[in-house]
């Protein structure tokens, strides 16, 4: 499906693709990364989330950190075992850490008009984790997770005497 095939890998409970940074590829990568949830049965409203999540993460890497440059590459890797998704993007450029982005104050920016970025925000809202990697100056990685068994609602947990 993806239009650089050489570079789609994939194997039982994993999908690796790579793909220059270019927007062009990403309605694609959004295809083989949701043929895939499904292929591993995960369910059709966490599939959706997490190709949403997938999409602006791979999103911002090519415009912020690649700069829309196609002879950079990034490289997705995504994970299935029977409670969790996992997802890695993997990019060259400056190092920026998102989980230490502060989510922006919606309602000042409405009444400023100042428009805020909400990609991060997004990415909180659909994974249960977020961990940004620098291993080495100029290699990001950014892991995102999404638990497939959601824990119990606070108002449910008892605790109970011992």
């Amino acid at each position: 499906m993806l239009a650089v095939e050489n570079d789609r890998k994939l194997e039982a409970g994993t999908l690796k693709l790579s793909i220059p940074a270019s927007t062009e590829y990403l309605e694609e990568l959004r295809g083989d990364v949701r043929e895939f949830l499904v292929i591993s049965g995960v369910p059709e409203k966490a599939a959706h989330e997490v190709v949403v999540g997938v999409d602006e993460a791979v999103s911002n890497a090519v415009v912020h950190s690649c700069r829309k440059d196609p002879g950079c590459q990034v490289d997705l890797d995504v994970r299935v075992n029977g409670s969790e998704i996992q997802v890695t993007v993997t990019n060259p450029g400056p190092s920026f850490d998102p989980t230490a982005f502060t989510v922006p104050d919606t309602v000042l920016a409405i009444t400023t008009g100042i428009r805020p970025s909400l990609g991060i925000q997004l990415m909180r809202k659909v994974f249960d984790d977020m961990t940004y990697l620098c291993v080495h100056e100029g290699v990001n990685h950014l892991v995102l997770t999404k638990d497939l068994v959601p824990a119990p609602p606070a108002s449910r947990l008892r605790i109970l005497p011992e």
